[in-house]
């Protein structure tokens, strides 16, 4: 059965089943429109790291409509991951994260597609595991798993949003290998170093509020919006939010004219 909506924006002869009217709020921004929706709905989005953010993007996702989701993480619901991890409740302590999250995925909405896979991503697996993706979103919370979809992300030419947070703070960045800077176009962390939100702690509203930024950053370049390739650091001290400009470096060992 079809039905017609009565969208200033859309043709008499736009056609559209039933399950369309829970995007009719974003249809009617003229930024996604109905023609913006079906590429979401069309959207192939891996999630690495089902934990702080990634759990918040994972529902946010969810409920914009993107058609399919690959959620990635090795992890199991531990009582501590309950405080900042949206997706998860008491009853799932001990469930695997990606088990977990589908669950709750697929009970808010029917027609998402969910790749699940309980690996840790490497060098070994990354390529296998985010095959199909449009675009990458880092939720890991460590250097290593960092650096590998950095370098996945340039050498198969898929866009990356980056994000992370402690204690009070969050940072984010979209690399759009080609266009952007990498992450490693602005450096790396010295040798050693281990921050943490285990080590350092953190305020549950820092990660829904990183998670948010990023999945803006996402949809936007799905919809081949403007993006810039800036740092974002998120404070939620101050209220503030600080935009680094980050361009690319060509010595890059990744991205730059003397890695290839």
């Amino acid at each position: 059965m079809v039905m017609l909506l009565p969208f200033s924006r859309l043709s008499m002869e736009d056609k559209l089943p039933m399950n369309i009217n829970r995007y009719r709020g974003q249809i009617a921004l003229e930024e996604i429109s109905m023609e913006g929706q079906k590429k979401l709905s069309s959207a192939h989005v891996s999630i690495v790291g089902i934990g702080g953010t990634g759990s918040s993007a994972a529902e946010l996702f969810s409920r914009i409509g993107i058609g399919t989701l690959t959620l990635i993480d090795p992890d199991v619901v531990a009582e501590s991951d309950l405080h900042r991890q949206v997706l998860y409740s008491e009853s799932d302590v001990g469930t695997p994260k990606v088990d977990a999250a589908s669950n709750r995925l697929r009970a808010e909405n029917g027609d998402l597609t969910i790749l699940k896979f309980r690996n840790r991503l490497d060098e070994s697996n990354a390529e296998r595991l985010l095959l199909g993706s449009d675009i990458i979103y880092d939720g890991t919370d460590n250097f290593e798993s960092r650096d590998t979809l950095n370098r996945v992300a340039v050498r198969t030419k898929t866009p990356l949003v980056m994000t992370s947070a402690v204690d009070y703070y969050g940072q984010v960045k979209a690399i759009i290998p080609g266009v952007t800077s990498c992450l490693a176009c602005i450096g790396y962390p010295e040798e050693g170093e281990n921050i943490s939100c285990s080590t350092m702690g953190i305020f549950p509203p820092v990660l829904s509020f990183v998670a948010a930024f990023g999945v803006n950053l996402a949809v936007k370049i799905l919809l081949s919006l403007p993006v810039s390739g800036d740092y974002y650091h998120l404070d939620m001290k101050s209220l503030t939010v600080t935009k680094i400009t980050a361009r690319i470096n060509e010595r890059c060992p990744v991205c730059g004219s003397q890695s290839h």
